[in-house]
């Protein structure tokens, strides 16, 4: 039986063998390389973690992939939660706009923020109607966080859409039936069983929110740098492959360390309270007495 289990798997091995372990060994041995580029060996990790440049990338990084994944999980759980619940006869189309986005590419979509978001566009032109001082979002931080968030939101409303569609509406009617108010029960009930899907979405815009190069490098440019656009130009610009190898395993180790704590600390979370403490005043009236 373990065999016939190990051949079932033997195919799967091969392909994570050959398309993730060997290639990731090939940048580790690359990083590794000594009279290469800047730095020497192990010099290199040493230089990125003592430099304030590397340091600033980096943590740049780090807190606008967390923003975006804020950004995304605000506004994308009432959109996934209203696409479950509703009985529009629309909610085909209105599902549908949520995959509109991902045919569209991102490099269209990023120039189409640099035009709305540039110091003549149309979100300064509305700040000047309404008095308001114009707003550097081009080349900013707070530029890639807006255009990462329309880029990335579609996957949390997707993946929150997935978690609320497997939670039977009738759990919050009997909560209601039993008293609870509405907020309460999408307290007690609808959100402790979605965290599920909120971790998920969460752990896959952070992610996609490090690793991202297009949208970062039109809207932030060289003034905003992050961990994408330094590896294209260590590698492409400056042709340091070994300088932008030990980036890369450096921005891998980082991003696996924070999404294996996340998940660690999200886990233990009570996935399944379905229960719905009521006061005992609740219960006398829901009881009619």
């Amino acid at each position: 039986m373990r065999a016939v289990s190990g051949l079932v798997l033997l195919p799967a091995a091969m392909v994570l063998l050959g398309f993730f372990v060997l290639p990731m060994a090939f940048v580790v041995a690359t990083s590794l390389q000594s009279g290469v580029g800047i730095g020497s060996g192990i010099g290199r990790y040493v230089l990125f973690f003592s430099d304030p440049y590397y340091q600033n990338i980096l943590l740049r990084t780090l807190w606008i992939a967390l923003a975006v994944v804020l950004c995304t999980l605000i506004l994308g759980y009432p959109v996934a939660y209203w696409l479950v619940r509703t009985e529009s006869r629309f909610r085909m189309l209105f599902r549908g706009l949520v995959f509109f986005p991902l045919i569209t590419s991102s490099i269209v979509r990023t120039f189409g923020w640099i035009i709305l978001l540039s110091n003549n566009g149309f979100v300064n032109n509305i700040l000047a109607a309404l008095g308001l001082d114009e707003v550097q979002f081009l080349y900013r931080s707070q530029g890639i966080i807006i255009g990462l968030a329309h880029v990335l939101l579609p996957f949390m409303i997707l993946t929150l859409m997935g978690a609320l569609g497997n939670i039977d509406p009738a759990l919050e009617q009997a909560s209601r039936s039993l008293g609870a108010s509405p907020w309460r029960s999408f307290y007690r009930i609808v959100l402790p069983m979605s965290i599920p899907g909120v971790i998920a979405g969460s752990l896959l815009v952070f992610a996609l929110s490090t690793s991202a190069f297009v949208t970062p490098a039109l809207l932030g440019g060289m003034q905003a740098p992050m961990m994408a656009t330094l590896i294209y130009r260590q590698a492409v610009v400056a042709y340091d492959l070994p300088s932008a190898a030990a980036t890369s395993m450096v921005l891998l180790t980082i991003t696996v360390i924070l999404v294996t704590f996340y998940y660690r600390v999200a886990r233990p979370l009570p996935l399944n309270r379905m229960e719905v403490p009521l006061s005992r005043m609740e219960v006398r009236k829901a009881e009619g007495v």
